[in-house]
């Protein structure tokens, strides 16, 4: 084979990785390790166990020299974009069966700071206060707020 033919075929050729099955693997041995957090020590020895002999494959796959291969280029070719003639036509804001809100006045971030100590301070008070509890909860002895035991129960 002529050297020039040889160029050819070799620039028309790209060299990629090998494909290998360790690295699933090796993440199936991640989410088995990730699982027995929730569920037992187990199924983390077993994920480990797997991820070791994952790894352990995946470097024999890559060292001492990577395993390669050659794949064909193919030319693709170059999309043709066609410029359309029409016109979008833009909606102003307020012009009718447009769904645009604008807020007339924006409200600072410390009112709802002041909302949210508010808030929590109603629901302290109506932890303290025994008019809103059951009568289970209430104490031997301890005030029913005016209200009879019979309403309790």
């Amino acid at each position: 084979m002529p050297p020039e033919e040889h160029r050819t075929e070799i620039s028309n050729m790209i060299e990629v990785p090998a494909p290998t099955p360790w690295p699933f693997v090796t993440a199936f041995g991640l989410a088995l390790l990730l699982a027995g957090l929730v569920t037992s020590l187990g199924v983390s020895v077993v994920g480990f166990l797997v991820i070791l002999f994952g790894a352990v494959g995946w470097f024999r796959d890559v060292l001492p020299m990577p395993k390669e291969e050659l794949v064909a280029l193919v030319a693709t070719p170059t999309p043709i974009f066609a410029r359309s003639s029409r016109k979008v036509d833009h909606l102003q804001p307020g012009a009718e069966s447009h769904r645009v809100y604008i807020p007339v006045r924006v409200h600072p971030y410390s009112a709802g700071l002041f909302g949210a100590l508010s808030a929590v301070s109603e629901w302290r008070s109506s932890l303290v206060s025994t008019d809103s509890l059951p009568r289970e909860v209430l104490v031997p002895g301890q005030s029913t707020g005016g209200c009879s035991p019979a309403v309790f129960g």
